[in-house]
């Protein structure tokens, strides 16, 4: 059985074969257009079991999710939590006690530790820093796990802000029900 999703490309966009890519998907493209959108087909080949097992236990191994996050933090799990966004982002909301490591920083390893599993987030599920400094990070010997859904996912689940600008309390903390 083979499925095709169809991929809408904005105008202007030219969409290519990517050479070294997953050898279970194809992108055959086509040049005509609808209206002023470009179509592309993506053809999804069954996969290779295994290889698939292989794929998702790794994926368990090395990412968790914001509510996952949220429960061993509230269970004093001895994590570290690494927030790699700009300061300016990190200063207006994070994940309670999450240190600020930008990209800029990364050399200094700052907040970084090697006793234990630093947890790095970005900005949102399409944001790849926090998978690009966790490969840093790991080459590194630091223990590394990614959140996914990066910080829009832990606003989505209504989970506690921690702000480096004072609420109207005067608290640092804020549920999400405030604007973020």
């Amino acid at each position: 059985m083979v499925i095709v999703i169809q991929k809408t490309i904005g105008e202007g966009q030219r969409a290519t074969n990517r050479p070294n890519s997953n050898p279970a998907i194809t992108e055959p493209l086509t040049d005509f257009f609808l209206g002023k959108e470009n179509v592309m087909s993506t053809e999804l080949r069954k996969n290779d079991p295994a290889k698939a097992r292989q794929y998702f236990a790794d994926k368990l191994a090395f990412t968790t999710g914001p509510v996952e996050l949220a429960r061993n933090l509230k269970q004093g799990a001895n994590i570290s939590v690494i927030d790699v966004r700009e300061a300016a982002d990190y200063r207006k909301g994070h994940v309670p006690g999450a240190v600020n490591l930008p990209h800029d920083k990364w050399n200094t390893g700052e907040g970084l530790r090697k006793d234990t599993l630093n947890v790095l987030y970005c900005y949102s599920q399409v944001c790849h820093l926090a998978a690009t400094a966790a490969l840093e990070f790991a080459t590194q010997g630091y223990p590394v796990m990614e959140m996914e859904g990066g910080f829009a996912a832990w606003k989505e689940h209504d989970l506690e802000i921690e702000s480096n600008i004072a609420a109207a309390d005067g608290s640092r903390k804020r549920p999400m029900t405030l604007a973020a």
